[in-house]
């Protein structure tokens, strides 16, 4: 993990006057993290798939086909979740550092807060327009696994004692 002050002044706007705003990625990124590894859904809108559906048999799809389509959906389905659960059960470590780290900030006495942002960055660290969606206190006795791996991209978490 890295410690490397950055200002992006779209981030530092949502900060209170003397915050340190920090990157925390050693390398170029960390877009297998397990923070918020499972906020995301391979589900669709609509499980149902009841627009598809709908336009199969407009084109003319007999019902065992559109079976055969329904079921091969759900296999993939199945298949993400494992994969899901798999990388969420490999994760443990990496969580456990995490909560380390602001377990062992918030006990300092230096800080009476720490927050987590969860970004994918598409441009400049310092320059990328990063709309926050919300903030978020977490209660230090609160902050587990499954939490960190629930956290929602663009939300500001802010852990306290």
């Amino acid at each position: 993990m890295g410690f490397d002050p950055i200002s992006n002044p779209h981030v530092l706007t949502h900060l209170e006057s003397g915050d340190l705003y920090v990157l925390t990625t050693r390398g170029h990124c960390d877009c297998g993290t397990a923070l918020g590894s499972l906020s995301g859904s391979f589900a669709d809108d609509d499980p149902t798939y009841h627009r598809e559906l709908k336009k199969f048999r407009k084109q003319g799809w007999s019902e065992a086909k559109i079976n055969r389509w329904l079921e091969q959906k759900e296999e993939t389905k199945e298949k993400h979740q494992r994969e899901k659960d798999a990388q969420f059960k490999g994760s443990f470590r990496e969580l456990n550092e995490w909560i380390g780290l602001i377990t062992d900030l918030l006990k300092t006495g230096h800080t009476r807060r720490m927050s987590l942002l969860l970004h994918m960055y598409h441009g400049g660290l310092e320059s990328e327009e990063i709309a926050i969606l919300g903030k978020e206190r977490v209660k230090l006795s609160e902050t587990t696994s499954e939490l960190l791996t629930s956290i929602k991209e663009d939300v500001l978490y802010e852990f306290v004692i």
